[in-house]
């Protein structure tokens, strides 16, 4: 599965609020709807600028795990329970690298993310 390369931009208010995800050739890609009130146009006006920065997000992400990697190499190979288990001992590092992991896969649409 791929996503639609960026960048993605956030386009103005609609009258009813909403806003779109646009590409730079103009193709909307997505919305985000207001729902009733006034304070929802934030909302929606938040969640665009989140999903726009979706792609950013999971560079840094990928790379915060390959740095993980780099100075502890053996995480590489470690399991997902193996790094709950030692995060839940208090150990800080296998939980970045679990969260990075998670994140990873969830915007990969990776089974079981």
């Amino acid at each position: 599965m791929s996503h639609t390369p960026g960048p993605l931009l956030v386009s103005e208010p609609s009258k009813s609020g909403d806003f779109a995800l646009v590409t730079n050739d103009g193709r909307i890609i997505a919305e985000c709807w207001r729902q009733t009130s006034d304070h929802q146009v934030d909302d929606a006006l938040a969640n665009a600028h989140l999903f726009a920065t979706a792609e950013d997000l999971l560079k840094g992400c990928e790379i915060g795990l390959e740095a993980i990697w780099y100075f502890n190499p053996v995480l590489r190979y470690t399991s997902n329970k193996d790094l709950a288990t030692m995060a839940k001992n208090g150990c800080r590092v296998p939980e970045w690298t679990l969260a990075l992991r998670t994140a990873i896969a969830k915007a990969r649409g990776e089974r079981n993310a």
